[in-house]
């Protein structure tokens, strides 16, 4: 966030210094777009990944412009108002009198819904403009993109494809040492210790259970789980599923910690913990002890 937040601030430079600091010629016409972390480098042919309920900000800082028009498609929206403080909050800036479309200069843009979107942004201009090719260490990592004639105006259109991934929410399944399901966890669901539909399993020291998962069938795209397993060994595991030994005599619970890593500038890391639904009371062994 505060990586954002750099570049947010940023923007706001940008767009001050385009009104005030520069003169503009009416004989240059000139196509340029901000993207808050991308900056004025951005490839519109880039897919930019974000959470659920978080936002991009772009700016339109072209030179000799007569018209511009932003459009978003279904399940996003435009925000006003707000400060990098506001940023956990947003719903409440959501300007729906825009509705999908706007020509103001800086636009912020919040997505509300998962999937594949797009920003795209079409530019009006009084003669041929270019968005340049760019290079970096001798490889192009844009291709340039020229306007085309409309009547009497030359037009650029630039397309900013975004992948907005859902909140993580875990799924997973108690095994006994029978082979018999003791307990689900499904998506949308959210237990705690009190929560009426949790599970109870009473078993002996020694008894193992098998922890499952599957990170494809959880939502929001994590790349790694982690068991919390108290009162059995082992404690914490890694991986999608774990056989557990409880050896001591006592009520536990477990919980599934999913985690997703940051990509890029755009997508945060972030992490979710969910109770099991299962308490397992393990009691002492009933089995003959041997001695060898």
């Amino acid at each position: 966030m505060k990586l954002y937040i750099k570049y947010l601030l940023l923007l706001l430079v940008v767009i001050a210094c385009e009104k005030n600091d520069f003169e503009r010629l009416s004989d240059i016409s000139d196509v340029e777009v901000f993207v808050a972390a991308q900056g004025t480098d951005s490839d519109p042919n880039d897919v930019l990944a974000f959470s659920v309920n978080d936002f991009l900000s772009l700016s339109d800082v072209s030179q000799g412009i007569d018209a511009r028009t932003w459009t978003l498609t279904e399940g996003n929206a435009f925000i006003k108002g707000f400060t990098p403080a506001d940023s956990l909050n947003l719903n409440d800036f959501v300007d729906r009198d825009l509705g999908l479309t706007t020509d103001e200069q800086t636009i912020h843009v919040l997505f509300e819904t998962p999937g594949t979107h797009r920003i795209s942004y079409r530019g009006e201009f009084p003669r041929e403009v270019t968005l340049p090719e760019l290079r970096r260490s001798g490889n192009v990592i844009r291709e340039a993109v020229s306007s085309v004639q409309e009547d009497d105006k030359w037009v650029i259109n630039l397309d900013y494809n975004i992948e907005v991934l859902d909140s993580l929410d875990a799924i997973a399944t108690v095994i006994d040492d029978l082979g018999t399901e003791v307990a689900k966890l499904e998506l949308g669901q959210t237990f705690n210790t009190d929560t009426e539909g949790i599970s109870e399993i009473e078993i002996e020291e020694g008894i193992e259970l098998t922890f499952q998962t599957s990170l494809d069938g959880s939502q929001g795209s994590p790349n790694s789980v982690l068991w919390q397993l108290p009162g059995g060994i082992p404690e914490e595991s890694e991986g999608e599923n774990v056989t557990v030994t409880y050896n001591t005599v006592g009520t536990f619970m477990a919980n599934i910690v999913l985690n997703r890593r940051n990509q890029g500038q755009t997508l945060r890391g972030v992490t979710h913990t969910e109770i099991v639904p299962l308490l397992i009371n393990v009691v002492p062994s009933t089995q003959p002890l041997e001695i060898n």
